[in-house]
Order: structure tokens, then C-alpha cells, then sequence
């Protein structure tokens, strides 16, 4: 190999892992190799010295506003991203953007992420600060950490695969939308709280993601003094003064009690009723064989998340730690995905052989020689759905086997042949005194081959159909039902009263609202929850309820701010268009500006911050209270301070 490559891969265990396989795929060894800046070491790969493996943690390059006092503003440039109480990662970031820097000098650059528009626009930010050409930047694509997986990406790099535009541009407006209107609305309400007695440092940290989603939280949370729900019926209505109503009901007993029919009676017509001569016969039998296909989807990441859920496991600790760990040591394909199909260009059978060698009980034969094609996704789209790709050691914690055994039986069960039953359908005939009185359908089923039902987390069941033939009598049986009608009078005033009670809205549950509603990404949905729970707008692990500082931002953004739904909505559009045309970039991006500019327009600043900091009087010196923000918490604090130190904490 003459020429040098320097391969940027997204995160440190998939850097390791691209030059395992590549060191193989090579027949050469890899190395580990430090650098070392400012006192923090960075790690890195070489292979045979001829491939450098830099990987990242997550946006080293991102967008950030120009420096600025004046708000709205919208100019913005690309550079090292840098966080606010994050002095060690910030660091860390500049560390690894001067080593690809040094490196990419004389080397060809690779960029080597999942594909998403995640990883293309992670690409195309560090393509863009390392001063090359994000259009013509060789690109290494894979859903898998596995051999097969990433020397197929590298191929395909050298074989002229480049960054997908059109999924950069997408993502690139996205991060564009998020950044004009977290900063411009945080901006906006810090002022008004500034103006009306809050401390100079008090900030908010809000965006298009974390308005409509704390405005859903408030409408879950407690009410109190509810307006009681009074029902009156002036008009007073007597029900009835008829006597009882009898009914005889009729049955087949077969294997179980079939219901026929109703017989309306008087008392002294019961016991004629019972003493006619009552036969039932088989009249008819009819046999069907039937394929019963299951449902051919595997999880995405709120499916997995919502199953997990079920069975004990919290859904943020098994998407941030559980299913990237799962991810990151092959035991699954790229568990952050919208989809529930598989690729195109995997050899499954092989891989069930292999799982089959551990899992003694799963049986190759039961699976389909040919996926249907309503299964695969083409390359070209997003991710596929998350599949198994080896077995786990038993060694791992609970949490973590469960998981991965809930990935694999949905994967298996989408693949697996179709159950094959044979469904017996009877006619019974039923006779009083020699009449035909009516007639009742009872199906049975016998399976013949589970197939999908094997491997299925569910419970199935298979009945066995009775020997019997046409003709064959069946018992009947008959019994009596009393339905009495109750004389007496309505008209009463009924008053319900409804306490207030701490209402909390379970995660998973959150999570399904905002993949139905499209509020943030895969990849991103938890951290925005956990975010929120981070800067005190929420509380709670499992089921989370609205802060009081959380309620009061909802309730000034649901009044001042008109940033919902219908913005994500949008903003999902544009993407997909510009997926197809990135050049409309600038145009589309101008719409989120003129949203923004249109906010600061019509909003009363003053007005916004007398209700932001409308906090009741002080309980020690009865000045009124104000917002304040110390150390990353929310207060309500005394307007009187410092020779009045009332202080609460609400966040």
C-alpha cells in the first residue's frame, strides 16, 4: 500500500474495532498509540503504519452562534465544541481535532460512521474544519461493528463511496433549527427574568425538542381545586313496575358450553320448557389447513425500549448503556434506529447456523430459505431494525441478557416459517321435541408445525380435535337467568369531586408519545428527557412529573413562545427534501430565522418577565419573590436579598 489513510470513526470502541478487523482483513498488526496535549492523552490506531483509526466522541466540530450581545442572531460558524462546566471534555475535543488535524496533512480521510444523518453531518463538520471537501470525502458506511461489516465499508470507500450530501444537508439544517432556537429562546426569556429582579446569571436551556415536550408534561401534571362535575336530573322518571323477567338459555356441552339460543318464559312455562325432549347432532364437519404467518418486523429503538420496559429494565439505562454495549461487542447490529427491517446484504442463514451451535434448541430448518422482500431495507435508506448477530456470554448481568434475548426472539420470529394448523369447523344442530330449534358453529385447532410460534416471546397454545363424525349426538344443557327490573324513581343531584394527586407519566410511555409525534431522533429522545431531569424542568426515574420551575417555563413558552409540534413537523419536511435537493440549504434555513425574528417581534418582554418572576410575596419580610439561578439550580428567592435571605429551591 503506498498511500497513507486516515480513517475517522464516531466513537472509541468502534475506532478499536475498525483496526482489529482491518489488521486482519490486511494480514498485519494494529498498534495502540497515545497523544498526548495539555496534559490529557488521546487514543488512537495504526495498522501496518500505513492506516491511522482516530476516532471521536460524538460532535468534536460543531455549529456555535458568533460572539454577540445583540439577540435574535443567526450568524454562525463551525469550530471545536465547546460546553459550558465541561472543561475536561472540552479539552479532550481540542486534543483529538489537533490530531486528525497533524494527521489528515498527508493522508486520505474516511470518514467511518453509521448511516444516519448523524454520522453525515458529524463528517461533514470535521470534513469542513480540516479544511477538505465534504462532497468528495470517502466514505465507510455499516450497521455492524463485525468483520464482514466493516472491510465491506472499506472497499467501498476505495472504490469511490463519498458523504452522502443530501443526508448531511438534513442533518446539517437540523442542527441549524435546534441552535437558532435554543440559544435565541433561552436568550429571550433570560432577559425578561434579567428585566424583572432575577439574577444577571440566570439561564435557560431550551430548544425545539424540550418546548413541546415540557408543555406535554404539563398537561400531566397536578390540579387542585378542581371545578366538581355536578349532574342533575330535574325531571324525575320512574323506571319500571313490572315484575321480574325469566329467560331460559340453551347450550351444547362440548368441550365446554356453547351458547344456542334464549327462551323468554313465564314461571309456570320453565318446567315445560325442561321437560322437552332436547337433542343436539353433529351436522357437519368441515377440515381447513392453514398457513398463520407472524408479524415480519424486528425492533426499533422505541420498540426494544418499550419491551425492555416490561420486563423490569429502565429504558434510558438500556439504551445508554445496555444496547451500546450489546452494539459495541457484536452482539447486535446499531440499536438506534427508526426502522423494524433488515439489510439487503446480510447472509442470515449463516449467522442463525452459527447461533444455532450455542442455542442447541434453535433449529436452522425453521427458518425461511428467502426473506421476503417486505423485510429488507434497501441500502440507500436509513438503518435497518436491530437483529441479533452472536450469542452473548451467560457471564453478563440479567438486565443485559434479557435484552439481547428479546432482540433475538422478535428477529427470529420474523424470519421463522409459518406455524401450519389444521382447523376443524362443527356445525351442531339442536332439536326440542323433534323441531329444529337452532344451530352453533365451535372451531378447534391442531397444529401440525410451530414454526415462528417456537421462537415467539409469547405464549401459544395448540388444541387437539376430538374424534367424532357426522350424526354423533351432543348433550344439551339448559339453565335459568332472573333478570329483575327494579321499580323506583331517578332525579338525583350527583356531584363528583376529583383531588389533586401527584401524576407522574412513565417513560416509556413518553418515549412512544414522541416517536408518534416525531419529536427528536432515535439517538436522541432519552438524552433530551434526561436533560430536562439535568437542569431541573422534570423529576424522577422511572415515571417523571413536571417541576414547579418546569411548569412555569411551560406555561410562558404555551403563552409567548409558539414553538409545537407543528414546527417538527416542518422542520421533518424540509429534511426530506433536502435529502434530494441539499442546495435549498440556505432557503430552507431562512424560514427557521424568519420564525425566530417573528417571535422577538411580537413578544412583550416586560410583560413575559413580570409573569416569569410573578412568584407570591416572601414569607419572612413579604417583598415580592423572584426567579434565581445559582450553581446550575432554580430558586425562589427573596427580592429583599441580601438583608432578606429567603430561598426555595423548585427545580
Amino acid at each position: 500500500m503506498g498511500s497513507k489513510f486516515l480513517i475517522i470513526a464516531e466513537k472509541p470502541t468502534a475506532g478499536l474495532k475498525i483496526a482489529q478487523h482491518l489488521s486482519n482483513y490486511l494480514n498485519c498488526d494494529f498498534e495502540e498509540c497515545k497523544f498526548e496535549y495539555k496534559g490529557t492523552t488521546i487514543t488512537y490506531y495504526t495498522v501496518n503504519d500505513k492506516i491511522f483509526v482516530v476516532p471521536l466522541e460524538g460532535h468534536v466540530i460543531d455549529t456555535k452562534l458568533r460572539r454577540g450581545t445583540d439577540y435574535p442572531r443567526f450568524e454562525w460558524d463551525i469550530g471545536l465544541k465547546k460546553k459550558r462546566g465541561e472543561k475536561g471534555d472540552n479539552l479532550r475535543r481540542e486534543a483529538r481535532f489537533k490530531l486528525l488535524k497533524q494527521l489528515s496533512k498527508d493522508a486520505m480521510v474516511i470518514g467511518a460512521t453509521d448511516n444516519d444523518e448523524e454520522g453525515e453531518v458529524m463528517l461533514y463538520y470535521t470534513a469542513r474544519a480540516l479544511g477538505l471537501e465534504p462532497e468528495n470525502l470517502p466514505r465507510m458506511r455499516f450497521v455492524e461493528l463485525t468483520y464482514e461489516e466493516i472491510t465491506r465499508a472499506y472497499e467501498r470507500a476505495l472504490s469511490g463511496e463519498k458523504l452522502d450530501m443530501g443526508m448531511a444537508m438534513a442533518g446539517h439544517y437540523r442542527h441549524l433549527s435546534d441552535l437558532f432556537v435554543g440559544i435565541n429562546i433561552s436568550a429571550l426569556l433570560s432577559k425578561s427574568a434579567v428585566n424583572h429582579g432575577s439574577n444577571q446569571q440566570i439561564m435557560f436551556h431550551l430548544g425545539r425538542v424540550k418546548i413541546p415536550l415540557l408543555r406535554k408534561l404539563k398537561q400531566e401534571r397536578t390540579s387542585i381545586m378542581k371545578e366538581p362535575e355536578i349532574r342533575g336530573d330535574k325531571e324525575a322518571k320512574k323506571e319500571s313496575d313490572s315484575e321480574p323477567e325469566y329467560v331460559v338459555k340453551v347450550y351444547i356441552d362440548f368441550y365446554g358450553l356453547h351458547f344456542v339460543d334464549e327462551i323468554k318464559a313465564e314461571p309456570d312455562e320453565i318446567p315445560e320448557i325442561f321437560s322437552s325432549e332436547w337433542k343436539a347432532k353433529v351436522a357437519e364437519i368441515k377440515e381447513e389447513k392453514e398457513d398463520v404467518e407472524p408479524i415480519r418486523e424486528v425492533y426499533n429503538t422505541n420498540g426494544i425500549l418499550e419491551e425492555v420496559k416490561k420486563h423490569g429494565i429502565n429504558p434510558i439505562k438500556a439504551q445508554n448503556e445496555i444496547l451500546e454495549y450489546l452494539y459495541q461487542n457484536e452482539y447486535i447490529s446499531y440499536p438506534r434506529t427508526p426502522s423494524t427491517k433488515l439489510p439487503r446484504h446480510i447472509d442470515f442463514k449463516k449467522r442463525i447456523e452459527e447461533m444455532s451451535r450455542q442455542i442447541n434448541w434453535i433449529d436452522p430448518n425453521d427458518f425461511l430459505e428467502k426473506i421476503p422482500d417486505e423485510l429488507l431495507v434497501e441500502e440507500t435508506e436509513k438503518h435497518a431494525g436491530i437483529y441479533p448477530i452472536r450469542v452473548p456470554p451467560s457471564t453478563l448481568p440479567p438486565d443485559y441478557l434479557i435484552t439481547w434475548e428479546l432482540i433475538a426472539r422478535k428477529f427470529f420470529t420474523a424470519i421463522a416459517k409459518p406455524a401450519k394448523r389444521k382447523r376443524t369447523i362443527l356445525t351442531i344442530k339442536v332439536y326440542r321435541d323433534g323441531l329444529e330449534f337452532g344451530e352453533v358453529e365451535t372451531e378447534f385447532w391442531e397444529y401440525s408445525y410451530l414454526g415462528w410460534m417456537k421462537y415467539d416471546k409469547e405464549f401459544h397454545s395448540s388444541e387437539f380435535t376430538p374424534e367424532i363424525k357426522v350424526g354423533e349426538e351432543v348433550k344439551v344443557k339448559l339453565s335459568i337467568v332472573t333478570r329483575e327490573l327494579y321499580g323506583g324513581y331517578t332525579g338525583n343531584l350527583s356531584i363528583r369531586k376529583d383531588i389533586g394527586e401527584i401524576k407522574r407519566m412513565d417513560i416509556g410511555e413518553l418515549l412512544k408519545w414522541m416517536e408518534r409525534v416525531k419529536l427528536g431522533t432515535e439517538a436522541t429522545r432519552v438524552e433530551h428527557i434526561a436533560e430536562l431531569r439535568k437542569h431541573g424542568y422534570i423529576e424522577g426515574e422511572d415515571k417523571v412529573a413536571i417541576t414547579t420551575v418546569g411548569q412555569k417555563i411551560a406555561e410562558i413558552c404555551e403563552r409567548y413562545v409558539p414553538i409545537d409540534l407543528k414546527d417538527t413537523r416542518e422542520m421533518y419536511e424540509h429534511m426530506n427534501i433536502l435529502k434530494h435537493h441539499p442546495e435549498l440549504i440556505a432557503k430552507i434555513t431562512e424560514m427557521v430565522k424568519e420564525k425566530v425574528v417573528k417571535i422577538y417581534e411580537n413578544v412583550d418582554v416586560d410583560e413575559m418577565g413580570r409573569e416569569l418572576n410573578n412568584l407570591g410575596n416572601c414569607p419572612n419580610c413579604g417583598k415580592q419573590c423572584k426567579l434565581v439561578y445559582f450553581n446550575g439550580r432554580y430558586f425562589i428567592g427573596c427580592s429583599g436579598y441580601p438583608d432578606c435571605k429567603f430561598l426555595l429551591s423548585i427545580s
